[in-house]
């Protein structure tokens, strides 16, 4: 009995510590992004259910894929996620969340066969 106690006390902990330093889930930011310093467009990047989503990216059949949390000090976090579209590659996210600041920032490389990577630096703000 104490053995299944000391278990199931261990799963507790673990299940309690897995989600709660994930300030991006369920929010939605409005982001602008740009390319070699000049504005291409802006876009809605959703975190829902452990996935990470673009309004733009959609639209190119990018599919909602993981994203990972890491927090950095007590204030910033780090997102990675990595998407991926039959016809149009990936696109490698890398994003910091100020949260007293309601404010995302941070880079996405797209990837494709047959073209050089481009790299989008994006900042934006959480959607109320």
């Amino acid at each position: 009995m104490k053995k299944i106690s000391f278990i199931l006390s261990i799963v507790f902990l673990v299940a309690c510590n897995t989600n709660d330093k994930d300030p991006f889930a369920n929010n939605t930011y409005e982001i602008s992004n740009y390319v070699n310093g000049k504005f291409d467009n802006k876009e809605n990047i959703i975190f829902a259910d452990g996935k990470i989503s673009g309004s733009v990216c959609t639209q190119y059949g990018f599919a909602p894929s993981v994203y990972q949390v890491k927090q950095l000090t007590d204030k910033n976090y780090v997102f990675t996620a990595l998407m991926k579209s039959k016809d149009e590659g990936e696109l490698y996210w890398e994003g910091t969340l100020h949260p007293d600041l309601g404010i995302v920032q941070g880079k996405t490389i797209w990837q494709k066969d047959g073209q050089e990577s481009i790299t989008y630096n994006f900042k934006g703000e959480k959607v109320k």
